[in-house]
């Protein structure tokens, strides 16, 4: 018998003797499935997502919540997410094709007409725009793990249509109202109505948010979810609503913060001067002779006084002293853990740690620009699920309405039914992503618009110009009027020439003697 089967066998008569069960023969488990005696306490519930989340899920959004507020590191995390995914608004333009060329009488004039809107009414109250709206949709999301647009209708002569959105909390949804499907009667998962694909076709909703003061009586109304843009990313399958998408950092970032706190505190009890008095006779003072005017040794309460300051002479019994007591705060390794703590932040936010600390000392621009670059590609599939879920059906909607209420007038009505597919071709233009070197980031847009890899409205949607279209116009006229007005135009930069190869340059000429 070899050493290795030797302690094989010696290792299963340990798991056997701690589980009671013998390991299985001819096959390795999975070590993290193992049971043993220091993970023994550690079997978690086989419970589907909905479950799972049904048992915490109105403590955990308290927590985060909270945080929100307070907690600087989360408060940073939340305004980097909400800065770079949505920015000032994702974007949407008309691309009508009439055969293989756009559309352009439609195409400008329906997003002429829709800047307006979502400039001055998209928001139900008329207080955001919106851009402030897909902020706030995606910052419940972010706390809460759900983010919910209520459409509304203001029949006012004066708006160009009645569509408009409310904006609602997660807690609006019922999630007392709670049943499993019956004959005759939809499955109801914590306020959203469900068939049996578990489609969403009704929302009980609360007018209020439940913890507002002014409202102690609340009743549930059933919304149809046409009515509903519920924004939400399930992480399982077995999942209609969903859990915050700071679960997994909650308790570091609350440990952050207690651990700063407990700091600071220690910190401020260390700068006080502290004295230990060592005695065999405790209680008969440490003879700190005063100023004279004041004889009293002890305060209004009680307790003994004790003068510090220029010139003080102190009278002890022999053998007996005095030992300062010099404080340990602040922690020299403090910076090393909360560097260690903000990286696990960072970690589970998904974005790099220079942009969760924005603080660059120390670092290189390779690393500088492989985080920007990580940063990029994680923000990319959220900018997509939100225009899947958010952007694009809002501006199919306000298509739909400005079609039939005459605002867009270069289709008809009948025509838009008859192909409503056509008519509801949009592209989605997310917002502009800033370059670390915005020169070497122009050169390089040049050279692949040059080379035919991109096209001017690739380059204009990177730098958030929503329509390219609009752009090439503007510079048309700037350019004439810089022209009639005899003002030099440098839009166009000089084209370098190439640097001649060694094998290109002219070899001198050999001198005869």
């Amino acid at each position: 018998m070899t050493l290795r089967s030797s302690l094989k066998t010696i290792a299963d008569g340990f798991r056997e003797a701690i589980t009671g069960r013998a390991a299985p023969q001819g096959a390795e488990p999975y070590r993290g499935g193992e049971i043993n005696r220091l993970n023994k306490p550690w079997q978690p519930e086989k419970l589907s997502g909905d479950a799972a989340i049904n048992l915490n899920w109105d403590l955990l959004t308290r927590r985060i919540r909270d945080l929100g507020r307070n907690d600087p590191a989360l408060i940073a995390l939340k305004r980097a997410q909400l800065d770079h995914v949505v920015g000032d608004g994702i974007g949407t333009t008309a691309s009508v094709k009439v055969g293989d060329e756009l559309d352009d009488e439609f195409n400008t004039e329906a997003d002429e007409e829709w800047d307006w809107w979502l400039e001055n009414e998209a928001d139900v109250s008329g207080k955001l725009g919106w851009p402030d709206l897909q902020r706030q949709v995606y910052g419940e999301m972010l706390e809460t793990g759900e983010g919910l647009l209520l459409e509304c209708a203001r029949n006012d002569p004066a708006r160009q249509t009645p569509l408009c959105y409310q904006s609602l909390e997660a807690e609006q949804l019922d999630a007392n109202k709670d049943q499993p499907p019956r004959d005759g009667q939809n499955e109801i998962i914590r306020g959203v109505e469900v068939d049996r694909w578990k489609m969403p076709v009704a929302y009980w909703l609360f007018d209020v948010h439940p913890g507002d003061y002014h409202h102690f009586s609340l009743q549930s109304v059933r919304v149809p979810a046409e009515r509903v843009l519920h924004v939400t990313l399930p992480g399982r399958p077995s999942q209609v609503r969903a859990a915050s998408l700071y679960n997994c950092i909650t308790m570091t970032a609350r440990d952050l913060d207690n651990y700063l706190g407990n700091e600071l505190t220690a910190s401020n009890i260390g700068s006080l001067f502290t004295l230990v008095h060592k005695t065999q006779t405790p209680g008969t003072g440490m003879g700190f002779t005063g100023d004279g005017t004041d004889t009293s040794t002890t305060d209004d309460a009680g307790n003994p006084k004790l003068r510090l300051g220029r010139g003080i002479v102190c009278q002890i019994p022999h053998k007996d002293t005095i030992e300062p007591v010099e404080a340990s705060h602040p922690n020299r390794d403090a910076r090393v853990f909360t560097d260690l703590m903000l990286l696990l932040l960072s970690m589970g936010g998904n974005v790099s740690p220079y942009r969760l600390t924005r603080d660059y000392s120390g670092t290189t621009y390779v690393a500088a620009r492989a985080a920007h670059l990580d940063d990029r590609a994680a923000f990319r599939p959220m900018q997509g699920y939100l225009a899947r879920t958010l952007c694009l059906p809002v501006r199919r909607r306000w298509t739909e309405l400005a079609v039939a209420g005459g605002v867009i007038t270069s289709v008809s009505a009948q025509q838009f039914r008859r192909q409503q597919r056509r008519w509801q071709r949009v592209k989605v233009v997310p917002p502009a992503y800033e370059d670390i070197d915005p020169e070497k980031a122009t050169d390089a847009d040049i050279a692949a618009v040059g080379a035919g890899f991109a096209t001017q409205e690739d380059v204009c949607a990177r730098r958030g110009k929503k329509d390219w279209r609009r752009v090439i116009l503007q510079r048309k006229r700037e350019i004439a009027f810089a022209k009639k007005h005899g003002v030099p135009t440098n839009y166009d930069r000089p084209s370098t020439p190439a640097k001649p190869r060694a094998s290109d340059e002219p070899k001198p000429t050999e001198e005869r003697t």
